[in-house]
Parts: structure tokens; C-alpha cells; sequence
């Protein structure tokens, strides 16, 4: 809840937060922005105060440039969307004595290490895992030829994670890193995985929404243009109660007090639910556009009114649909010789789409989830009829690239 005149310092890191900043106009809540030069063009025209910071990891520069605007106290909270100013965010708040995320909580959300060790206080089932320095006792507990990851204890969006099934190759692969302390090991889990998003104001969980991923997430990248698809789930099911229990658990129990959340999960045939990851922050490409269509509301800015009002706005955005689903079309490493058109599609079902312009002729030098051609994001019924559409654009959409040499 807002106190006061208070201004809330924002960090807008990611292309889905400027819905925030334009809920922020409307409402009329006073932000100071901290910008990286290339993103001035898109806050100018915003009328509030900005500063720019030249090194997002010098928490030293940051609080010289921020410390004149605060003279009166005038700060309440730092915020930011993505995960690689989590932490910032968070010293700033301790060191500021502004509400938001806290210092401990940061870490439990950005080291994966911690996060699984938090989790299992909590009574929240992980996957077997080891931080660098127990990984022989790991390798020891593991089944002869069950497979695991060796990955980054701090990194988001795969970035990093490398899969084994035995520990001379792992051992290997550890020799090669520059800091092997700062990664772990963890066995992969084989199970289905969802994920919630969610909404959290005063310790309390004000909106969800359950998602479905069917591509295995490790099978996005590899040697073919693998596209991710998810897909809503009904939310009104016993798996999706489950879901949203562990959410809340781990919420409460990492301490985040307000803000958006996105959490991963794994969830084997007999509904056991493990956790994959926690996250103090929004998905990736475009993923909250799910969440408007199965709630009528854009979380950005039911944010935005938290931070104003103190409460959800009565504001449905868009219609309220049964289910939804996305598929991120992949772009492999080459350049890009032909690519069929998105906005030739004509459904109904679709309720946006986004393709790159010029693709044709476009290099892309490696995989990662930015290296994406478009995505079509549909309304349906049923979850089985989201599920073939969604199939059906996996299988019709094409693309042809000449490999890097």
C-alpha cells in the first residue's frame, strides 16, 4: 500500500515492464527511473525524473546518482521486472530502508542452491541436487546411467545448464569452468512441468494462473528449431489447487512481500509436485498476455494500482476466456533464406501475434530464447482444442536458414 507522496525508483529492464510504466501514468504514480542509455528513447516520453546508470553492477554509482533524490526520504520501494536486477533491487531497498524485496529473499530467489535448500525446510519436494563441494556424494547417490544437470547457481532462461548420465564427462566439463563453485548439480527430473504466476501484495496471493509447458525445456535449443508451447490448464482442478499451494508456501517462506512471482514446478504421474525454480519476477516472452485472457486482468497493472490504491482495481482489460495457450517460434543458429508470415494466419482463436520484421536475411550466431521469429498467442474452449491448435502451428509454420559454417 502506498504511504504518503512517496516516489517508487524503477528499474523498467524488460520490454513487458513499460505496460507498467503506462499503468503508472494513468494512475498517476510518481516513479524515479534508473535507464541504461539504450532505452532512453522509449522513456522520454514519460514525464517523470530519470537517471542514467552506466553500470547496472556498480551498486556503488547507483546510490551516488540516487542518494540527491532522496533528500526528503521520499523513496518507498525499488522495484524491477527482470531477473538480472533482482539482487540490485534488493540491496537498494536495504539500503534505502525502503519496503520491497529483501536482501535475504533476493538470494533465495536468484541462487538455486539456496532456493532448493529453502524450499526443502519448507516441506516443498526438489529433485536430488548438490552444490560444487558435495557433488562426489551426489554422484555416489545417483542410479547408475540416471541423467543430471550441471548448471549455474545464479543464471535464468537455461542459460548455461549442460546434461550428463555419468561424472567422468561431468568432472570433465567442471575442469573447464572458471568458477565451478558458482554452479551446481541437480538430477533431471523426467516429469511434467507447470508453472504459476502469480501476484502478491502484503504477504497475501491476489491473482494466479496455472501453465502447462509441453515442450521439455531442455529440448528447446538443441540440434532442430524445437518451439515452446504452453498452455493454460483448468484452474479450477485439484492439480492446479496443488500448484498454487506450493506457490503460496514458498512465497510466504522466501518473504516476498509484494510484486510478481513465477515459479516452476515438476509434477510426476501419481501428482507428486517438486519444485523446479522460484522466481521474484514475470516470464519471459510475452507469457503474462496468458494470464489477461484467462482473468480479464493485465497484472502490470493490477501492480501499478496495488502500488497507488492499496488494492486490485475492479478493471477487466479484455475477455475472460477458458484457456490459452502460446508457441514461441525458435531460431537456430544461420541465416534465415525464407520464412512463412505470420499475419497470413487467419483464426479467430488468435489473440496476438508477433513476428520479427526483415527476418529474411537475418543472422542469428547462437540459440537463446531472444533468438525468436514470432509467436501466436489463442483463446479456446477446451484445453484439448488449445493443445491442437497449438500443435497445428508447430507443425504448419516453417522457416528455412543456412547453417553457420
Amino acid at each position: 500500500m502506498r504511504e504518503g507522496r512517496g516516489i517508487i525508483a524503477c528499474i523498467p529492464d524488460t520490454t513487458e515492464s513499460f505496460q507498467f510504466l503506462n499503468a503508472c501514468v494513468e494512475l498517476g504514480l510518481p516513479l524515479l527511473l534508473l535507464v541504461k542509455s539504450k532505452w532512453l528513447d522509449s522513456i522520454r516520453e514519460y514525464p517523470w525524473q530519470y537517471l542514467l546508470i552506466e553500470d547496472f553492477s556498480s551498486e556503488k554509482e547507483i546510490i551516488e546518482k540516487v542518494t540527491p533524490c532522496n533528500q526528503e526520504n521520499t523513496f518507498i520501494e525499488f522495484i524491477s521486472f527482470g531477473e538480472a536486477q533482482v539482487e540490485l533491487t534488493a540491496k537498494l531497498n536495504n539500503y534505502f530502508n525502503t519496503k520491497g524485496l529483501g536482501v535475504e529473499a533476493a538470494a533465495l530467489f536468484r541462487d538455486k542452491y539456496l532456493m532448493k535448500s529453502k524450499a526443502e525446510e519448507l516441506g516443498i519436494a526438489v529433485p536430488a541436487y548438490s552444490n560444487y563441494e558435495q557433488r562426489h556424494q551426489f554422484y555416489s547417490n545417483l542410479d547408475s546411467g540416471k541423467e543430471f544437470l550441471v548448471k549455474p547457481r545464479k543464471a535464468w532462461g537455461c542459460q548455461g545448464i549442460v546434461k550428463f548420465s555419468n561424472m567422468i564427462e561431468a568432472e570433465k566439463h567442471l575442469d573447464t569452468l572458471e568458477n565451478p563453485r558458482d554452479y551446481m548439480l541437480e538430477e533431471l527430473a523426467p516429469q511434467e512441468m507447470y508453472h504459476v504466476g502469480g501476484l502478491i501484495s502484503d504477504n497475501k496471493t491476489l491473482l494466479t494462473v496455472v501453465v502447462k509447458h509441453d515442450t521439455p525445456i531442455l529440448d528447446l535449443g538443441s540440434d532442430s528449431a524445437t518451439n515452446m508451447i504452453i498452455h493454460t490448464i483448468d484452474q479450477n482442478s485439484d492439480l492446479a489447487e496443488s500448484l498454487r499451494v506450493a506457490h503460496d508456501k514458498i512465497a510466504r517462506g522466501f518473504e516476498i512481500t509484494r510484486g510478481l512471482t513465477f515459479m516452476e514446478f515438476f509434477c510426476d504421474p501419481d501428482g507428486k509436485i517438486m519444485l523446479c525454480e522460484a522466481a521474484a519476477r514475470h516470464p519471459a516472452l510475452q507469457t503474462p498476455k496468458l494470464y489477461e485472457l484467462i482473468t480479464g486482468r493485465n497484472f502490470f497493472y493490477e501492480y501499478a494500482h496495488l502500488l497507488a490504491k492499496g488494492e486490485l482495481s475492479c478493471k477487466e482489460l479484455s475477455k475472460i476466456h477458458k484457456y490459452a495457450g502460446l508457441i514461441n517460434f525458435a531460431a537456430l543458429p544461420g541465416k534465415i533464406v525464407s520464412v512463412d508470415n505470420l499475419e497470413d494466419i487467419d483464426d479467430p482463436q488468435i489473440s496476438y501475434r508477433y513476428q520479427q520484421p526483415n527476418l529474411v536475411g537475418k543472422k542469428f550466431d547462437s540459440w537463446s530464447f531472444k533468438n525468436t521469429i514470432g509467436r501466436l498467442i489463442i483463446n479456446a474452449n477446451t484445453e484439448q482444442d488449445c493443445i491442437n491448435q497449438l500443435l497445428n502451428y508447430n507443425n504448419t509454420f516453417k522457416y528455412a536458414c543456412e547453417q553457420n559454417s
